[in-house]
């Protein structure tokens, strides 16, 4: 008896349904795959594009070779897709450029984080520097000594420093300019401590005088022994520091005109008729804080165009310093005090109002002054420049640029950096070109 092996019609037409469906789903996942696929090269080419622009606007040469490397990962994925590879296989290369674009904006986004503090660094240093500069001049001190050879060093700090931002070598840049900076402060202390401008040395002589003055109506004619000495030796101390100034010994004259003073002091402190010589030396250095918190604010004041009302605030903290230093020198060291926080408190809040009010005119305006140091340093430049003065004058041009891409792009604080910089830059060439002492 032969039996029929052939399927059932009904069971055939169930494995054709279930073969359709399997057929359907593994179009569809296929499908789906290469959809979403396609969608994460369209996610990497946008975050390509971003990464170009970040490492455009920091230059760094590290970020631009990690750039080239993932925009290499990224076109080969694009090819694979286009050539029909296998999905699990672009998906992985897919996955290789987001991984290496992602660490392309995150180096770029670092090193501009770098760069920025490397400017502000060689900002610094720059202007610790001009401030030792300043110092040395009037000096008679020999070209070997430790202050001149630190003021030195700390140009040449500062040179390499700004030659490692040319090269985008933020890292090494900003290392240079530290330490650029902190060789020109040890120099500063030096100076500070070994010698004092001419200016000042004739105001703390007078000052001394007028002490002396007062300590002999505190004396009047009944003066016992030791008042006598004290003030005997504060008048032959103020003698010496005369002869000392005069001969340019300007340290020497600085420290004898104090130790007069503070005998002078302690002999109306001991009249009865002041505050007490102790409370008028911890008065006196509070008042040189003042004065260099005051001179600060001018200076960033007049860089930033302040508008007058801040102008005018400063105006008052000098008079109230002015101030201060009459009450000293008439021994109210209460006053004196007194006065001299109020004229630091107002440089302070005008120094606050400085740093919120950087608005764009402000900006600008620091922006085209620096633009008229760069014009007149290359027409040093063009006449009597070498190389040296070049390379500061193209390495100025370049920072300038920078500060005009910051300026367009909103970002105020990186544009007054970067224009700074530029103009001491310009400066350099141009003394350079004309070869002035630095």
């Amino acid at each position: 008896m032969n039996r029929d092996h052939r399927p059932h019609p009904k069971r055939l037409a169930i494995v054709a349904g279930l073969l359709l469906l399997a057929t359907v789903a593994s179009v569809r996942a296929q499908t789906t795959d290469l959809g979403a696929l396609q969608a994460a090269i369209e996610r990497n080419e946008e975050l390509l594009a971003e990464a170009r622009m970040l490492v455009h606007d920091t230059g760094s040469a590290k970020a631009r070779t990690a750039l080239e490397a993932a925009t290499r990962i990224h076109q080969m994925s694009r090819e694979m897709m286009m050539a029909g590879n296998r999905p699990m296989i672009v998906a992985r290369v897919v996955k290789r450029a987001r991984e290496a674009i992602l660490g392309v904006i995150q180096l770029a986004r670092r090193e501009s984080r770098l760069e920025e503090n490397a400017l502000r660094t060689i900002e610094r240093a720059s202007v610790r520097l001009e401030q030792a500069q300043s110092a040395l001049e009037g000096t008679d001190l020999p070209p070997d000594a430790p202050p001149r050879r630190l003021v030195d060093e700390a140009r040449g700090q500062l040179d390499r420093a700004r030659a490692g931002m040319h090269e985008h070598l933020f890292g090494v840049a900003l290392q240079l300019a530290r330490a650029s900076h902190d060789m020109a402060t040890r120099a500063l202390r030096m100076l500070r401590r070994d010698a004092a401008p001419a200016g000042r040395l004739d105001a703390e002589l007078e000052r001394t005088d007028r002490l002396i003055e007062r300590a002999a109506d505190a004396l009047g004619d009944h003066a016992d022994e030791q008042g006598r000495r004290a003030f005997d030796e504060a008048r032959e101390l103020q003698r010496r520091a005369r002869r000392l100034a005069h001969d340019r010994h300007s340290r020497a004259a600085l420290d004898a005109t104090r130790r007069a003073r503070r005998l002078a002091r302690r002999i109306v402190a001991a009249s009865g008729r002041g505050d007490g010589a102790d409370a008028a030396e911890r008065a006196e250095r509070d008042l040189e804080r003042t004065d260099e918190l005051i001179a600060e604010a001018r200076r960033i004041a007049d860089e930033s165009g302040a508008d007058e009302s801040l102008r005018r605030r400063l105006d008052r903290a000098g008079a109230l310093q002015r101030e201060a230093r009459g009450h000293l020198d008439a021994g109210r060291v209460r006053a004196a005090m007194d006065r001299t926080r109020q004229a630091r408190d107002l440089a302070r809040r005008v120094l606050d109002a400085l740093g919120r009010r950087l608005d764009a005119d402000g900006v600008a305006r620091l922006l085209d002054g620096t633009d008229a140091a760069i014009a007149r340093a290359r027409e040093a430049v063009a006449d009597h420049g070498g190389d040296r003065a070049r390379r500061l004058l193209e390495q100025a041009i370049e920072r300038q640029r920078g500060a005009r891409r910051a300026f367009d792009a909103g970002d105020l604080r990186r544009a007054v950096a970067l224009t700074r910089d530029a103009r001491d830059l310009a400066r350099r060439a141009g003394r350079e070109a004309t070869g002035e002492m630095p």
